[in-house]
């Protein structure tokens, strides 16, 4: 047998097995497709509550002068996200319950002075919250909803 007749058989071998490889994961990808262990997409009828879905918050702490100058603690359901200074302007990437949730804005040092405001994360928007703190208390002056770009341009970092 000459080079050429056996490099030709060991292509033809080469050939074989891998179409047998491919005829194989077309049968297990098609016996799969049926067991319905893992959904190709969330059913209409899945409850939003167990559904898991990125978000976000950005807070803008508006920067006072000479009073009331105060860091403020976010919290989301409870749970403390982080400490703010007055002239940041942070993203907060979140990932939640399909539902309603309560964001406070607290005085950092003083639990009596605080704010909140529900969001729904149901939809992946990204919300934003301008906020000032006066002698009545931390208030959220504006608000707006926007999309993940948007976010990140606000705050000063580039999409991936």
């Amino acid at each position: 047998m000459n080079m050429e007749a056996t490099i030709a058989k060991r292509k033809l071998k080469m050939n074989g097995v891998a179409i047998s490889i491919f005829a194989f994961i077309i049968i297990v990808g098609l016996l799969g497709a049926g067991c319905g262990n893992i959904p190709a997409s969330v059913p209409a009828d899945f409850p939003a509550a167990e559904r898991t879905i990125n978000t976000g918050i950005v807070i803008e702490y508006d920067s006072n002068l000479l009073m009331n100058k105060y860091d403020i603690r976010v919290i989301v359901d409870g749970e403390r996200l982080g400490i703010q200074k007055q002239g940041e302007k942070i993203l907060y990437e979140l990932l939640v319950a399909a539902e309603l949730h309560e964001l406070i804005l607290r005085e950092h040092g003083n639990d009596k002075n605080e704010t909140s405001v529900s969001f729904d994360a149901a939809d992946g928007n990204y919300y934003y919250y301008f906020v000032k703190a006066k002698s009545g208390g931390i208030e959220i002056e504006r608000q707006d909803i926007m999309d993940y770009d948007e976010a990140l341009m606000f705050v000063g970092m580039m999409a991936d």
